[in-house]
């Protein structure tokens, strides 16, 4: 093959020619060599004739190459979207496990799950690194896997008017730091009636078998639910086994609360 670098002056003429013709404005290394002597000599290069049909097949090779790339790059950037996808659906399923510890609940009201005994309740989750005062080892809340809701695992010992209740920055849900956290509130009559695994016919209620909450978590809870019989009551709810007043009540009585902690609105 003759030197790369040496051209005649006809031989440099064709080849600029059929630059021109090509619109090919990259200066190529072009030696005069028939068609035959194309390679990959010369660190890789591909060595074409002078003549229009030559450079014209190579522009074609070049363009193929480009597009194959191209869709290279295309299949694997999709093939990367996948697997992100697919691990994100991944850690969001096994987050919501059984076991003690943070992770992120599925709300799903549509759901019943068992809580017959406290070694077969998969309903309720007892959260470990929840700690306060009263529960220093960690155990301060509960979460419902029916609802998504959080809720103290004792409630408040002291019956509070239904204002001081809700929104006493000491004694109400708007102050309480259960767990450490804040945002707290006085949950709505139906996540209050949520609670409650069966209504006997004498009007008591109690909570399904296996719940893990405290001996609290007995007696007439203020919901945040104005009355529509008067905006001077408001709805409660007796939650145990006993017989209790169930319905509403003027907001002046005194009654405890059952703070919850959501994402939801308060009312």
């Amino acid at each position: 093959m003759p030197d790369p670098l040496t051209r005649s002056a006809s031989c440099a003429a064709g080849v600029t020619a059929g630059m021109r013709d090509l619109r090919v404005f990259t200066l190529w290394r072009v030696p005069c060599t028939p068609p035959s002597a194309w390679d990959d000599a010369f660190g890789g290069e591909r060595w074409v004739t002078s003549s229009r049909r030559g450079l014209s097949l190579q522009a074609n090779v070049h363009r193929r190459d480009a597009q194959t790339r191209a869709g290279q790059v295309m299949k694997t950037r999709l093939a990367i979207a996948v697997l992100i996808t697919l691990a994100t659906i991944v850690v969001t399923l096994t987050a919501a496990s059984a076991a003690n510890g943070p992770y992120f609940p599925t709300p799903s009201w549509d759901q019943q799950l068992a809580c017959a005994s406290s070694t077969n309740c998969p309903r309720f989750i007892v959260l470990s690194n929840w700690i306060d005062a009263t529960y220093p080892s960690g155990g301060a809340a509960v979460l419902d896997l029916e609802t998504g809701l959080v809720w103290q695992r004792n409630p408040g010992a002291a019956p509070l008017t239904w204002p001081v209740a809700l929104h006493d920055p000491t004694y109400g849900c708007m102050g309480a730091t259960t767990g450490g956290r804040t945002g707290w509130r006085a949950p709505r009559v139906e996540e209050l009636l949520s609670l409650i695994g069966t209504i006997r016919q004498n009007g008591s209620t109690v909570l399904p078998a296996g719940h893990p909450f405290g001996p609290n978590a007995v007696g007439v809870f203020w919901s945040s639910t104005t009355s529509a019989f008067g905006s001077d009551m408001a709805e409660i709810w007796t939650i145990g086994d006993v017989s209790g007043s169930n319905g509403f009540e003027f907001k002046t009585q005194a009654h405890r609360v059952w703070c919850v902690r959501s994402s939801g609105p308060a009312f």
